[in-house]
């Protein structure tokens, strides 16, 4: 079983967490149709309760719904009477069994992983719970149960029907492509030289080649750089690798070859990137160029602006469970985290947002890029950059007075040293209080202190008569479920000593257990502040940087660096404390970049930390990596911002990426320069 349907089967058991969702004579009718071997059909209308199965009218306890383009089915009515799947739920472990064919599904409920035949996996795109009852992603269903979907936009309709395949005649198998030759029209290549590679292979007869994954590595370096080599500016030998696939989704071996490129230059490496710049483009520097020697650009202006930025980094490196950061919040602000798990044990990292105020507020998301858990913190960091330059805003939420919300509900728990980034913009109607918290997946039971038997009183002048011990009856032993779905617990009959009924066993609602949860975590304690890493409160957390170059010579700007007269770390508060702090690297802020020059001026990104993995948004309007493959590792190499066309402004966005280190460089260099 492939990977898409494992995250199916699992998505699925999550799913069927809740009683049948048709009336006693549907299911009635089901249970006789369930015995035809034609194939099942069910036609299900959005937003309503009146549905079709092997067209005979039934009724629904809750609708589908869409929810952001994506249709949300009932997931018991669909996978039993569809897929015939089998399903076994434990109400002691609150663990779901479904066994459909060879494929066993066992899912703890909310945890966000399951085992799919003994296989951990994660879930992606998990259902939700409305009204007591669980609701499916359509998509999951249809790409990996065996089932046809139709949806009519006009009527709102969903036709569901059950594919039968013929397993007499088994498809022809297709095999993959086979390169045979890659290689130059000659041996050898000069640096600066644009390379002509040509390769070969064997694949069926009309089947097209759709995809190249193109890779080579640079002489004594180690990373593998992604994408065709567009030139090689260093001698020595190269190892360029070839992989294709074909139509029918085929992959061929990786093939590898050798380039020798001699010592002769065509063309230098600075002007061969700026005569036809691509965005990202990693700039090997082999003549040595020294970014740091440049001087500073004189025509520099830095002003600050924007939101309220909440920090929380430190503890960066989390050993317990403890509250991380917390602050009240209103209006427009934003939120960066970044933390990993140092604990042996599993730990969930939870974004809360509470109204503590007198009158509903609504807090809208304007932009938001969030990444892990995973255990590669520069990729995490670049991944969670791109994600949130690209963003645009989202659905708002309404939080009632009194009331707390977890805003990232359905993230896994974070395995040993694997960690969480996220950093949205926010705005808030009213006043809400944010705590980040580093907790445990589930919050420990309470217990119950146990009553006390009352002495009866004694009337006076009235003798205590003793009672008298009751016959011996079989233990009646009583079970209190907790369960994320009251209607999925259906206790039987509970009678006392005297056979008389006593009251019924209470079932907490998911609302009830999730406010319980969120109460739990904020009564952890506040951890300690690490010195190394940042946490607090800034105002004004965009910069606003105006770069006109002179073109007479080049010059450089650092971001991320006390520089006097230009950028300066940002200071603010740690709201726990109450302490004076300093964002040093300015993890967080937005650097709003306008640069404009009187000559064409190619530009140039220089990390200055050890490791370096970031992303910018260009003039165009997309985000790229920067760089564009592998990452920097040292001081000597750099990403093509762009060229700035003589008299033109380009704007660009950047924000220190959470993970690498800073600060960085800009460098604008002007055409006369780049052949030195």
């Amino acid at each position: 079983m492939n990977f898409k349907k494992l995250c199916t089967a699992l998505t699925l058991s999550a799913l069927l967490a809740s009683p049948p969702l048709w009336s006693n004579d549907t299911a009635a009718y089901a249970q006789d149709t369930t015995e035809q071997d034609t194939a099942k059909k069910v036609v299900l209308t959005l937003d309503s309760k009146d549905a079709l199965l092997n067209d005979a009218p039934c009724q629904l306890e809750i609708p589908p719904v869409l929810v952001e383009g994506t249709a949300f089915l009932p997931a018991r009515f669909v996978a039993e009477e569809i897929l015939g799947a089998a399903v076994n739920w434990d109400a002691t472990t609150r663990i779901m069994e479904i066994t459909k064919g060879e494929v066993d599904v066992k899912m703890p409920l909310d945890t966000g992983m399951a085992s799919v035949n003994g296989q951990e996996v994660e879930i992606s795109n998990p259902p939700f719970i409305k009204d007591g009852r669980t609701l499916v992603p359509l998509r999951f269903l249809a790409e990996n149960l065996n089932m046809s979907i139709e949806f009519n936009a006009e009527e709102k309709t969903i036709t569901i029907t059950e594919v039968i395949t013929d397993e007499a005649e088994p498809a022809p198998v297709n095999l993959p492509p086979v390169i045979t030759y890659l290689g130059l029209p000659n041996d050898v290549i000069k640096i600066g030289e644009a390379p002509n590679f040509n390769y070969t292979y064997d694949n069926e007869e009309g089947e097209i080649i759709t995809d190249e994954e193109w890779s080579y590595q640079l002489p004594g370096d180690s990373r593998i750089m992604t994408g065709k080599p567009r030139a090689f500016f260093q001698p020595g030998e190269y190892t360029v690798s070839l992989r294709i696939k074909d139509a029918a989704g085929n992959s061929s071996e990786t093939f590898s070859t050798g380039v020798t490129v001699t010592d002769e230059m065509l063309m230098s490496e600075m002007a061969f990137r700026f005569s036809s710049p691509v965005y990202g483009e990693l700039f090997e520097n082999a003549q040595n160029f020294s970014f740091n020697l440049v001087e500073p650009g004189e025509n520099v202006a830095f002003e600050r602006t924007g939101p309220v930025l909440h920090l929380s980094n430190s503890p960066e490196v989390v050993t317990g469970s403890g509250i991380l950061y917390q602050s009240d919040a209103s209006g427009d602000f934003r939120l960066l985290y970044h933390h990993l798990n140092g604990s042996s044990e599993k730990q969930c990292l939870y974004v809360i947002a509470g109204n503590n105020g007198q009158t509903p507020v609504t807090l809208s998301t304007l932009k938001s890029g969030v990444g892990g858990p995973v255990a590669d913190y520069m990729n995490l960091g670049q991944t969670a950059a791109i994600r949130y330059l690209s963003s645009q805003p989202s659905d708002s939420v309404t939080i009632q007075p009194g009331k707390k919300i977890i805003l990232n509900p359905g993230l896994r728990p974070l395995n040993y040293q694997e960690a969480v980034t996220g950093m949205q913009d926010f705005q808030a109607d009213g006043n809400i209080t944010i705590s980040v918290i580093m907790g445990p997946q589930e919050a420990p039971e309470q217990e119950q202190e146990p009553e006390l038997e009352q002495e009866p009183e004694e009337t006076p002048g009235q003798e205590q008569v003793p009672e008298q011990a009751p016959e011996e009856t079989p233990a009646q032993g009583v079970s209190i479920i907790f369960s994320d779905n009251p209607q999925e617990v259906e206790p039987d009959e509970v009678t006392g000593a005297d056979g008389a009924d006593s009251e019924p066993v209470p079932v907490k609602t998911p609302e009830e257990l999730l406010q319980e949860k969120i109460e739990y975590l904020l009564s952890l304690p506040v951890l300690p502040r690490n010195s190394k890493q940042v946490r607090g409160i800034f105002s004004n957390a965009d910069y606003l940087v105006d770069i006109q170059g002179n073109g007479g010579r080049e010059e450089k700007i650092a971001l991320g660096m006390e520089t006097p007269g230009f950028d300066t770390w940002i200071e603010g508060i740690d709201p726990l404390t109450g302490e004076t702090v300093k964002n040093v690297g300015n993890y967080g802020v937005v650097y709003h970049l306008k640069m404009s020059a009187s000559e064409n001026t190619g530009v140039l990104l220089n990390p200055r930390g050890s490791v370096f993995k970031g992303a910018f948004l260009g003039p165009d309007g997309n985000v790229y990596k920067a760089p564009s493959t592998s990452y920097f590792n040292g001081l000597r190499q750099a990403a093509v911002l762009g060229v700035l066309e003589a008299g033109q402004t380009d704007e660009f966005v950047y924000t220190p990426p959470s993970g690498s280190d800073t600060p960085i460089i800009l460098t604008l260099i002007p055409e006369a320069f780049w052949d030195k």
